[in-house]
């Protein structure tokens, strides 16, 4: 696990605000009400200790928790990996990969048995098989709370690896995507996706961004349509807290013939 981050991360004055980023504030704000939900009593009980205790976790940050949990470790974490990747290929043309493993799925009130170690070596071997283990990269694993509108199947946690990589390597990542398990009859429709890099604060940001989301998907005949976004319910948002803080955001990243070294990120040639 690597160290906490310096000061300098987290402070707004040492960056460019994207336009819908909250600031520092706000970000203290979001967190103060996660703070709140889980310390609030459920139906008269109260809550578990293990949601005290993340309470107090993220009430006490004082920019040095190092938790997966905490929005502003998590945003100074996205931040120091945006330069760092900027930084680790400064003149490459650079593409995006979401890449979908049907395996990593688990039904609400089960993520507590998805293991990070345990997909990183999944997603590894999914390199392996499509012969792309020598692609250079830097991925973050997200995660979404994905629904149907109408309960064409059961809600359920999608993580997803969202990785970074030179362009050139396009057609080795295309084999991976390609090899990914299809079924039409399945919420994973698209298992991979791939784009170029036209916009490095924006996409590189949503690589790594630090709040999940609820996709909300329905039945569509365009091809342009697109699921639509909201903040995390009470039990989802409590459930992944719960399942956050028991990494740090460091150990989100899946890094493939790269490594870190303090504070920046080495090509393995």
């Amino acid at each position: 696990m690597a160290e906490p981050l310096a000061e300098y991360w987290f402070k707004d004055s040492n960056f460019d605000l994207r336009q819908g980023e909250p600031d520092q504030a706000q970000r203290q704000a979001v967190q103060q009400s996660w703070v709140k939900t889980l310390r609030r009593r459920d139906h008269g009980q109260s809550p578990s200790q293990e949601r005290l205790e993340v309470a107090d976790l993220l009430e006490s940050c004082n920019r040095r928790c190092n938790s997966a949990a905490c929005l502003l470790c998590a945003t100074a974490s996205q931040r120091w990996l945006i330069e760092a990747i900027q930084e680790l290929w400064p003149e490459e043309s650079l593409s995006t990969a979401t890449l979908i493993i049907p395996s990593l799925t688990r039904p609400l009130g089960n993520l507590h048995s998805l293991r990070l170690p345990s997909a990183k070596r999944l997603i590894h071997r999914k390199f392996e098989a499509a012969e792309a283990e020598h692609v250079p990269l830097v991925g973050f694993l997200d995660i979404s709370h994905n629904t149907h509108a109408h309960g064409a199947w059961p809600d359920h946690w999608a993580p997803h690896a969202v990785c970074c990589f030179p362009s050139e390597f396009t057609p080795d990542l295309k084999r991976v995507a390609e090899s990914l398990p299809r079924d039409p009859h399945s919420p994973i429709k698209r298992p991979g996706r791939i784009d170029p890099i036209e916009n490095d604060e924006e996409q590189l940001s949503y690589m790594a961004k630090p709040r999940a989301t609820r996709r909300i998907n329905f039945d569509s005949f365009s091809s342009k349509a697109r699921p639509s976004k909201r903040w995390l319910k009470r039990p989802e948002l409590i459930e992944l807290l719960l399942w956050l803080s028991t990494y740090s955001p460091d150990e989100r990243l899946y890094l493939q013939n790269v490594r870190r070294y303090q504070d920046r990120l080495t090509h393995l040639r």
